[in-house]
């Protein structure tokens, strides 16, 4: 975790406590929410009368272009609900966080659930 906090703050200019807070925390959220936290999907009364339905289903290649202000937490935020709904991704990182990206790469290739076909 202090890596990538230092990694945060270098590359994005983030404070210590604000990289922490301001891109992990939400981060996290990102995972245990939507698709993640309903894997059979779920159903919504939006209004009276009405019906929303999600379904967890890959339909297909989620493309996530990530901007550099928030590298990390935005990256999450897009590739979680793909990975949960079993979709494959592509994720074209800034070049202006390239640590970032190298360092996601790394706790991503960690996961032993993530399949390794390439």
């Amino acid at each position: 975790m202090p890596e990538v906090i230092a990694t945060l703050c270098r590359e994005n200019g983030n404070p210590a406590r604000g990289g922490l807070r301001g891109a992990l925390h939400p981060a996290r959220a990102a995972v245990r929410g939507g698709l993640a936290a309903h894997p059979h999907g779920r159903v919504t009364d939006p209004q009276p009368g009405r019906m929303a339905m999600s379904i967890r289903q890959p339909i297909g290649v989620a493309g996530i272009v990530v901007p550099w202000n928030s590298p990390a937490y935005l990256c999450i935020r897009a590739l979680a609900p793909a990975l949960a709904a079993g979709c494959t991704a592509v994720v074209k990182m800034p070049g202006q966080a390239a640590m970032t990206a190298a360092l996601m790469g790394e706790i991503l290739a960690s996961v032993p659930e993530l399949p390794r076909e390439w």
